[in-house]
């Protein structure tokens, strides 16, 4: 696809950033810094300005952004965590590492779907795990040809999920029966990262090892590559409010900004 990339901005306060999120008013960037046991706020420029969640995160990695409230997931701590952005204040956790009702295991991407459930990608379990807002454990979600799910989204009615098994991404409608499927073969310089999102367009845009990042159309044919990043790694996908894409990378630790 024709893109544009906007000059980085370096961050060096980041250590292995995961997952990302965008507010949608203000712009803010929050990121999930695993080596620093936290999750970075940003400006919409990207620069940062507080952290939230420090002395209870361990290894933060997927995040959720639902109106003032940030859920974060934990693989070390096998837990669901809900933050008061504003007031920076843990507001509730649910967390027990296990295969029982509830139980997480190495918990990944998360979202929101169109009744504001939230679903959780149980990665460890081979499962996704569903909660209320009020982090209200609901019920799992598996299948037999969906194993170690990384990431998932919402748009249209249609459920989108990443898994790190095949590595494939499926795609399935509100019964969650699979209607698409995208597995291009692809190569290991270009495996995808765990990181995902789908823009206003219904483009699906996959971040990839290598600072590249793979685009899709709706109907899953592949629109076209892009080296965000070069010569790193991209993670954590978002959209803003503009319409642009948001990503973060590692060596150099940097926020790009890009369009499709």
């Amino acid at each position: 696809p024709s893109s544009k990339t906007h000059a980085p901005m370096r961050v060096e306060d980041f250590r292995l950033p995961k997952g990302l999120a965008v507010h949608g008013a203000s712009g803010r960037i929050y990121v999930a810094d695993m080596g620093n046991e936290c999750v970075k706020v940003c400006g919409a420029t990207g620069n940062v300005l507080e952290s939230i969640g420090e002395g209870t995160l361990r290894e933060p990695y997927g995040l959720l952004l639902v109106s003032r409230v940030l859920y974060v997931t934990d693989t070390e701590l096998n837990s669901l965590f809900a933050f008061d952005v504003s007031a920076k204040s843990l507001l509730g956790a649910y967390g027990k590492k296990g295969e029982n009702r509830g139980g997480l295991c190495q918990p990944k991407g998360l979202a929101l779907d169109q009744d504001e459930f939230v679903y959780v990608c149980d990665s460890g379990n081979d499962r996704v795990a569903i909660y209320t807002t009020k982090l209200e454990f609901v019920k799992p979600l598996s299948w037999d040809s969906i194993k170690k799910p990384l990431n998932v989204a919402f748009s249209n009615n249609k459920m989108y999920l990443l898994c790190d098994s095949n590595p494939c991404l499926f795609i399935m409608n509100s019964d969650g029966q699979q209607t698409a499927l995208i597995s291009n073969g692809y190569e290991y310089s270009v495996m995808p990262t765990g990181f995902f999102c789908v823009d206003r367009e219904e483009r699906i845009v996959i971040s990839c090892y290598g600072g590249v990042v793979r685009v899709f159309d709706k109907n899953s044919r592949m629109l076209g590559s892009r080296n965000v990043a070069e010569h790193s790694c991209c993670y954590g996908l978002a959209v803003n409010s503009v319409g642009k894409l948001v990503t973060v990378s590692t060596k150099p630790s940097a926020i790009y900004f890009f369009d499709l």
